[in-house]
């Protein structure tokens, strides 16, 4: 699938000869970059010849052609975490200032990184970055390898926290055309019940209890069709593969239903539902508690087509 991005003109990025640059310090994070024909809309004879950028300390450095021109980070305005329009993607958004007065006018710097912890990569998944103009238009390229730069690197950043979403007398349920059910760890197939909280998923038969970690910045909103989706991914153990979890309120009903997958092999593990009096944490359930959600306007046009 081809990536959607909006552009900006080539002509903006075409540059005269510049002095020295600013006296870097700290780890330098330094990646290679090329066109590529995966991002839509994208006519790569206009391109410039991007091919490298780098961060170090306060600084992002653009070399195009033989020339590298340098951007100071505000630092206060930067931050780091999941945009719904790259929701596959921990991404470090700089707001950055041009040290050079002949360089380019550019807002922000983003760079991209998929979430192999959780995710698998499928084609056309690499690293990339983007430039972004004065007029929110972006220009993006693909990274050779992949981002490197740690989590928290800016002060400002996501992280899973979501609130106490509780579940009782849950009914197991399966596809057995889908499903292997000697296949479902004991842990899904006799639960009674639920409670997520904070990063951990906990499944209980009554008497005991297996608590799952949640993949940090996995949790993310969704809508599909009538429904409003949350899910998140849990990270194996305890008898448990590495699953993806996904519930959603039936708004017929207002029953809650939920559905696992195996991440490992692909496979549904089945699912719950909830009746309405049984899902115990309805003021909890609302729009905005995962790190990663629609934004307004996308949620508005849904929610209309709804009637929500």
């Amino acid at each position: 699938m081809k990536k959607h991005l909006l552009l900006f003109s080539a002509a903006a990025l075409f540059l005269a000869s510049c002095g020295g640059g600013p006296i870097k310090s700290g780890t330098l994070y330094s990646y290679d970059v090329t066109k590529s024909d995966a991002f839509e809309n994208t006519d790569l004879s206009t391109m410039p010849d991007i091919s490298n950028i780098s961060v170090q300390g306060n600084y992002v450095t653009i070399k195009i052609g033989e020339k590298e021109y340098d951007y100071t980070i505000d630092k206060k305005e930067s931050f780091e975490g999941v945009l719904s329009t790259s929701s596959e993607y921990y991404t470090y958004v700089c707001y950055v200032n041009k040290y050079q007065s002949d360089a380019p006018d550019l807002k922000r710097v983003r760079i991209h990184k998929f979430m192999t912890d959780f995710l698998v990569r499928g084609e056309g998944d690499f690293d990339y970055f983007s430039l972004i103009s004065q007029n929110d238009d972006f220009y993006p390229y693909e990274i050779k390898g992949s981002v490197d730069i740690p989590p928290h690197f800016f002060a400002s950043y996501d992280e899973t926290d979501l609130p106490e979403l509780e579940a009782t007398k849950v009914t197991y349920i399966y596809n057995p055309d889908a499903t292997d059910i000697d296949q479902v760890p004991s842990a899904i197939k006799n639960a009674t019940g639920f409670v997520i909280k904070g990063t951990t998923f906990t499944l209980t038969d009554g008497t005991n209890s297996t608590t799952l970690p949640i993949f940090d910045c996995s949790d993310k909103e969704s809508f599909s069709g009538k429904y409003y989706q949350y899910s998140f991914y849990t990270k194996a153990t305890n008898g448990c593969p590495k699953m993806f979890f996904m519930m959603a309120e039936n708004p017929e009903s207002g029953s809650i239903m939920a559905f696992i997958d195996n991440e490992e092999t692909g496979k549904e593990l089945g699912g719950f539902t909830i009746t309405h009096n049984d899902f115990k944490s309805w003021e909890n359930l609302k729009r905005k508690i995962c790190v990663c959600y629609p934004i307004e306007e996308d949620y508005e046009k849904w929610a209309k087509e709804n009637g929500r």
